[in-house]
C-alpha cells in the first residue's frame, strides 16, 4: 500500500504543469555604427541643449499581460550616495502581453548641467508613486554623463 501511495504521490506531482519564475528583463541600448542595437557605448558626455538617441527594453516574463511604465530622470549624486537634485526628463507606458518586449526608441535632452550626472531609468508595473526613485521602483537601471 505504502508504495502504490508514494507512485500515485510521484506521478501527480509530475503531472502538475511548473511555472517558471515570473519577472522582468529591463536594459538600456544604444545604436552602432552599424545599426545594431547593443548594451554598450553609452554617452559618456552630452551638451547641454543637444540630445542623444537610447532606447530601453522591457521583455515581460511575468506569466501575464502586464502595464509597465518608464520614468527617465537626471539627477545630480553626493559623493555620499545622496540625490541633491533631480529632474525628470521624460516617460514612458506600455501594456506588454506575457514573452513579449518593448523596445522604445526616445531622445535624451538634458536639462541639469555638471559633471558625474546620473541618468536613470525606473521601470514601474501598475501605478506610478508620487515621488519616482530608484527604492521604489519595480526595476533600475543607470549610465552616468558628463553636461557641458
Amino acid at each position: 500500500m505504502a508504495i502504490l501511495v508514494t507512485f500515485a504521490s510521484v506521478t501527480l506531482v509530475a503531472a502538475q504543469p511548473q511555472r517558471g519564475e515570473a519577472y522582468t528583463e529591463f536594459g538600456l541600448l544604444t545604436e552602432s555604427e552599424a545599426g545594431d542595437l547593443e548594451a554598450s557605448g553609452y554617452p559618456e558626455q552630452i551638451a547641454m541643449g543637444e540630445s542623444e538617441q537610447m532606447y530601453f527594453t522591457v521583455t515581460n516574463h511575468e506569466m501575464e499581460t502586464t502595464e509597465y511604465v518608464v520614468v527617465v530622470q537626471l539627477a545630480r549624486v553626493a559623493p555620499t550616495g545622496e540625490v541633491t537634485e533631480r529632474t525628470r526628463l521624460d516617460s514612458y507606458n506600455n501594456r506588454t502581453a506575457t514573452g513579449d518586449r518593448w523596445l522604445q526608441r526616445h531622445m535624451v535632452t538634458p536639462v541639469l548641467e555638471g559633471e558625474r550626472l546620473r541618468l536613470t531609468y525606473l521601470l514601474y508595473r501598475g501605478g506610478l508613486p508620487d515621488q519616482p526613485t530608484a527604492e521604489n521602483a519595480y526595476r533600475e537601471t543607470h549610465i552616468w554623463v558628463d553636461v557641458t
